[in-house]
């Protein structure tokens, strides 16, 4: 997954590697990019997609690249970001969960940080693996890091490529830099005043419309693009599902067509000028020594600081690994006083204003483990109500408190210390691993409320109601005028309302600037940051339509079930995704076959029921008897064209499987009336309902307005 190994593939003497005189050149109107290969994949590394935010571009809008850059060897890996990273302390739980940390990278610092970072990386099949005139689909990832760090140079695609050669079903690989913590996603009065607010998600919004301009000189399909990440980059993708109203077009044409998001969806925040928010720009404001009667005077002093300074200040505040796990300074917020980022998520999930796109969405079982490990002090349940009653500040306008939440919902996971809180996670384990006394509880709070009830939250509102696959939703979507703000209504995706899939379509106009229910006013000139006023101008309410909703496919993955301490917890798909993890090469080629196929026909299971099953293997599809027809060989010893594999950079499975056993079974679409999880285990892909933890999702549910940071 690190770039590292992609060093020798880019900069070191290598056998395999392309000479200067063979390497792939691509030109583009900015110049001509020089890359290099190595075995069948070309890397592109450290293209520039928009001009550099440094000096007075700092704390700004990202700006489209503009001048030429000649010649660019891109060849080497590029600078990231400034990382705000904090080590996980694992000192008192072992050298096995130090080990297991490690191993995902995710929390690895990176070197080489600087302002001047907005760059992508392209992976691609090498000439002679594909045929001239194809026109590839884009997988576009976002990465991770709580909004606080994450790099390009933590993944190489390699694998993934190789796979979908080896499947006959090439694709194109972008990842992109994008400005986190502080420089990227900075809250407060002072930036949305200027409209300068969750500058991150901008750049990504931007490097997607590169993409849209640029991949066609590299082989790919601006017209098949499919967004990916995970953890805040999972969270990033599906920001771009509600940003703009759902509009995710670009010069008439959709920047992408289909989304999957690997742990992270909606995460509940108040706006940028709330109490919480302002606290954090303070906080930043004074440690980098600035102050000012103005807004201007403020946002100029930032602009200027030396950038040590800044970057000092920006890590002045709670960081994801600490103390205060749950405390994310630096989430997208809304921004009342722009269209781009304007509505609360869970708003624009209930009144249908969303991108209608097919879907993978999925979680890791333990997805808590890691982030509970230094809340140690909690040792009592009046602890935990008290400690996370602190994360979710009381809304003016809601009759019950945060704790009385926080109450309820602790209460569906049983207080019982003397047993080892079994119904906490790592879950499924007993009395095991409680390391401390609330250990289990407050793993599985975190992971429950940030990641996974939030992941059902949002199927339940964004998926078909039956499964139907429909691979034409993102090809349509309609715009509406009311009054002098022009809204992107989706109202097509809304399913039909059933008990279990209630949605909110005539709420009452609000004027709380943190309501969670409410039409919202999107004209920025009659908002003040600080605030909000009542306006005569709302967004229209919507109605169910008759169109299709999209098609979703959801997981659970627990592969690393009965790792001690830790289970199968958060990030531990990412070696998984990227072929770096020897030891599950059963759920790592599950994975990368069903992304592939998705990327490529919209549906994980491939493009055709009819089409001939090649050679198969894998102990796979325990709980189906279904087979996917297109990826039948997946698991066994050749690829779909009957080619034998050769492996190559993915890490080929000859040898290793045993090819009389089942082949990939058919994942089902995700359906509110049947909702199916896909169960990526160690030896083999089952299928389990989504109903677990029921009660707890029933307080979710009900308080999920309350539930923001």
């Amino acid at each position: 997954m690190l770039l590292s190994p992609l060093l020798s593939i880019l900069g070191l003497p290598s056998g395999n590697q392309s000479p200067p005189s063979s390497r792939p050149a691509v030109t583009i109107p900015n110049g001509t990019v020089i890359g290099s290969t190595f075995g069948n994949v070309d890397s592109f590394l450290g293209i520039p997609y928009a001009q550099p935010p440094v000096g007075d571009l700092r704390l700004r809008r990202p700006l489209p690249l503009q001048n030429r850059f000649g010649t660019l060897h891109a060849t080497t890996v590029p600078r990231s970001c400034p990382q705000f990273v904090t080590a996980v302390n694992t000192s008192s739980f072992g050298q096995q969960v130090s080990d297991a940390i490690g191993a995902t990278k995710f929390f690895a610092d990176v070197g080489n940080q600087g302002e001047d970072c907005l760059t992508l990386n392209i992976q691609r099949p090498s000439a002679g693996k594909i045929l001239p005139s194809q026109k590839l689909p884009v997988l576009f990832w976002i990465y991770g890091g709580g909004f606080e760090f994450g790099s390009t140079s933590m993944y190489d695609a390699s694998s993934i490529i190789q796979r979908s050669i080896d499947l006959d079903q090439p694709i194109i690989y972008v990842s992109i830099n994008y400005r986190v913590n502080a420089f990227g996603f900075l809250p407060g009065a002072d930036l949305a005043s200027e409209g300068a607010t969750n500058l991150g998600l901008r750049d990504q919004r931007l490097a997607m419309q590169w993409v849209a301009e640029n991949i066609e000189a590299w082989g790919g399909d601006p017209d098949k693009v499919t967004i990916w990440g995970e953890s805040a980059g999972s969270m990033s993708v599906f920001d771009h599902l509600i940003i703009n109203g759902g509009d995710h077009t670009y010069k008439g044409r959709p920047l992408f067509r289909a989304a999957i998001m690997d742990s992270g969806s909606l995460v509940g925040t108040h706006n940028v000028s709330s109490p919480p928010a302002q606290h954090i720009y303070d906080t930043v404001l004074s440690n980098a020594g600035c102050s000012g009667p103005t807004s201007e005077a403020r946002l100029a002093c930032l602009r200027t600081k030396d950038y040590p300074t800044l970057l000092n200040a920006a890590r002045s505040v709670p960081a994801l690994i600490s103390p205060k796990s749950l405390a994310l300074s630096y989430p997208p917020r809304q921004d009342l006083w722009d269209d781009f980022y304007a509505i609360d998520p869970d708003v624009a999930l209930n009144e249908g204003r969303f991108a209608n796109v097919p879907v993978i969405m999925g979680n890791q079982e333990d997805e808590g483990t890691v982030f509970a490990l230094p809340l140690t002090q909690l040792r009592t349940n009046d602890d935990m109500i008290s400690f996370f009653s602190s994360f979710f500040p009381a809304i003016p306008s809601s009759k019950l408190e945060p704790s009385a939440d926080i109450t309820a919902l602790l209460a569906t996971y049983p207080d019982q210390p003397l047993l080892g809180q079994p119904d906490g996670s790592p879950f499924r384990t007993g009395g095991l691993n409680n390391v401390y006394p609330q250990f289990k509880r407050a793993a599985a709070l975190v992971g429950d409320v940030m990641l996974t009830l939030s992941r059902r939250y949002v199927l339940e509102r964004l998926c078909s109601t039956d499964g139907h696959i429909n691979t034409a939703a993102s090809e349509t979507s309609h715009t509406i005028v009311s009054g002098s703000s022009i809204v992107h209504d989706q109202t097509k995706n809304l399913p039909a309302i059933s008990p279990a899939h209630k949605l909110r379509l005539n709420p009452p106009p609000h004027t709380s600037n943190n309501s969670s229910l409410g039409e919202r006013n999107l004209n920025k000139n009659l908002r003040s940051p600080s605030g909000s006023t009542e306006s005569n101008t709302h967004i229209p309410t919507v109605s169910p339509l008759d169109q299709v909703p999209p098609t979703c496919w959801s997981y659970l993955s627990t592969y690393k079930h009965g790792k001690p301490i830790l289970g199968t917890f958060h990030a531990t798909d990412l070696p998984v995704a990227y072929g770096q993890n020897t030891d599950l090469l059963i759920p790592q080629c599950a994975v990368q076959t069903y992304y592939i196929a998705f990327v490529n026909d919209l549906d994980p299971n491939g493009r055709s029921v009819d089409e001939e099953l090649h050679a198969v293997g894998g102990d796979v599809g325990a709980a189906s008897e279904d087979v996917s027809p297109t990826l039948g060989s997946s698991l066994g010893l050749r690829p779909s064209s009957g080619k034998p594999v050769t492996g190559g950079g993915g890490g080929g499975l000859n040898g290793v499987l045993d090819p009389n056993k089942k082949p990939l079974p058919v994942w089902p679409p995700y359906a509110i009336s049947a909702p199916q999880l896909a169960n990526f285990e160690a030896t083999q892909v089952s299928f389990m309902n989504d109903d677990f933890r029921a009660g707890s999702y029933a307080v979710y549910e009900r308080a999920v307005a309350r539930f923001r940071l």
